[in-house]
């Protein structure tokens, strides 16, 4: 794009020499920010009544050009399911908690430009049925 100035000359006229322009201008240091995606998948489609399941969470940083500090989310589970444990996996940094036994929170994640995190959750049926 171009910028261009214009104004009086200095001693009063308006002359060409009060103009200016600037060509061919770039704009560097502005970087697009992409949302943390998060994917859940269960390791089986069913669990029945006490049995235990595990349920993988990836974090993933789309963003090209910049660090993405402190993610955090809150997962509920479907009725009929409870985490037993969650394991930070390799979301290192952050802390992963069950509590409610039918909730998983995540906090302080840091993903790198580009990087994915994972953990696991142990999750058990509580009813039967569908969940």
């Amino acid at each position: 794009f171009r910028i261009m100035f214009a104004g009086t000359a200095s001693n009063g006229s308006n002359a060409n020499d009060a103009f200016a322009r600037i060509d061919n201008i770039e704009v560097v240091g502005c970087r697009e920010i992409l949302q943390p995606t998060v994917e859940k998948v269960f390791q089986s489609t069913s669990a029945g009544l006490n049995q235990n399941r595990n349920l993988t969470f990836t974090i993933s940083n789309p963003s090209s050009n910049v660090t993405l500090n402190n993610i955090s989310f809150t997962d509920t589970m479907p009725s009929g399911l409870e985490v037993v444990s969650v394991s930070d996996g390799t979301c290192g940094l952050g802390t992963v908690t069950e509590s409610p036994a039918d909730t998983i929170s995540v906090s302080g994640v840091t993903l790198l430009t580009g990087t994915t995190c994972t953990f696991t959750a142990v999750v058990r049926g509580t009813t039967v049925g569908l969940k």
